[in-house]
């Protein structure tokens, strides 16, 4: 069948500067899985067909999209947004 790929983060909500654990995983995939962070992460090429529960901390400064992107009958991908806390400010 079509590769299933799969991408969380916990939290998804950080106070900036702290850390998301970002969990990945995939069935199903033909040559392999690219996880790339809007912060610049990328994981390289993750030879399929399966690839286990992955994670990976990333401290978070921004707004930060992760996504994984998987080749098979039919290319799959997943993405997962982790949002920063607004400051408060002091008064």
């Amino acid at each position: 069948g079509p590769p299933v790929a799969s991408i969380d983060a916990d939290p998804t909500r950080v106070n900036q500067g702290e850390q998301s654990d970002i969990s990945f995983s995939a069935s199903n995939v033909a040559t392999s899985c690219t996880v790339t962070g809007s912060d610049g992460y990328t994981s390289g090429a993750i030879a399929g067909p399966t690839i286990a529960t992955t994670t990976v901390a990333r401290t978070i400064t921004t707004q930060t999209t992760f996504r994984i992107t998987c080749d098979g009958v039919a290319d799959d991908e997943d993405v997962v947004v982790v949002n920063v806390a607004p400051i408060i400010g002091e008064f």
